[in-house]
């Protein structure tokens, strides 16, 4: 990505009203955590308490195959 793009990008924000998470900041800030797994707790944070986790249903909400959940899965269950 050119440098010159990211110096000159921003971001919009709009308020919410439903339909949105409330994230703790401290596991984005995790320099230890992939993109990858922080991405992937992001969406698992946003699901109803009593969700059960299967990787075959996370596979099925974006384009990352098996390999991909099932090592960002195990990057955050060895993280704690």
């Amino acid at each position: 990505m050119d440098d010159k793009l990211l110096k000159e990008s921003y971001f919009i924000r709009h308020a919410k009203e439903r339909d949105y998470t409330v994230l703790d900041n401290t596991f984005l800030k995790d320099n230890e955590l992939s993109w990858k797994a922080k991405g992937l707790f992001a969406y698992i944070l946003s699901l109803p308490d009593d969700w059960k986790i299967y990787l075959t249903e996370l596979q099925e909400h974006a384009t990352d195959g098996e390999t991909s959940v099932r090592t960002a899965v195990q990057e955050l269950i060895d993280l704690g």
